[in-house]
């Protein structure tokens, strides 16, 4: 006899006038409070029990209107770090382009120094004339200094021997003739 699964429920913005904006942690879409940021179960995404939690835990709320909610759930999504968030696509891409950067320094064979003195300089200032000064202020967090880019190139080389080892273990004639 086979069993009934509940839908999967999905993060609807009527849940906004109960003070709830959503939130993805670990691919799994999850109900977040706007006021005591308290993040609830994707089982939890029920009206009743959001409602049930905004009345219980904060009662002084319930006469504001949606749009104090919606400005909370802005600030809410502008401070946090979720995978969604424009400042977490902003990190992911400088920490990307570090590691390009600190690849392409290792194949030149160049002082790991040239990347601070040579360039990102050069690159600001291509940036700057071809598309303007307010991308310049990117590249500021772009970080390439000599420890940096030995790190990375660490990091790179520690993940190319893991892959290796990996491979040869699940795959032994691959490396064994």
């Amino acid at each position: 006899m086979a069993t009934k699964r509940a839908p999967k429920r999905a993060y609807s913005d009527d849940y906004l006038k109960f003070g709830f904006t959503s939130i993805v942690i670990e691919g799994i879409e999850k109900t977040q409070c706007v006021i005591c940021l308290k993040v609830l179960s994707a089982e939890s995404m029920k009206p009743f029990q959001l409602k049930r939690h905004f009345e219980k835990e904060h009662p002084t709320y319930n006469d504001r209107d949606v749009s104090f909610f919606q400005r909370q759930s802005q600030s809410v999504k502008k401070s946090r770090l979720d995978t969604t968030g424009q400042t977490a696509i902003t990190i992911r891409a400088t920490v990307e382009a570090s590691y390009v950067v600190s690849l392409r320094i290792s194949k030149s064979k160049k002082p790991h120094t040239i990347g601070e003195e040579l360039v990102l300089p050069c690159t600001k200032d291509i940036v700057r004339i071809m598309i303007g000064a307010d991308a310049v202020k990117k590249l500021s967090s772009l970080s390439i200094s000599d420890n940096t880019v030995q790190r990375r190139i660490q990091e790179m080389s520690e993940d190319i021997k893991t892959k290796l080892w990996s491979k040869s273990n699940t795959h032994p004639s691959l490396f064994c003739n």
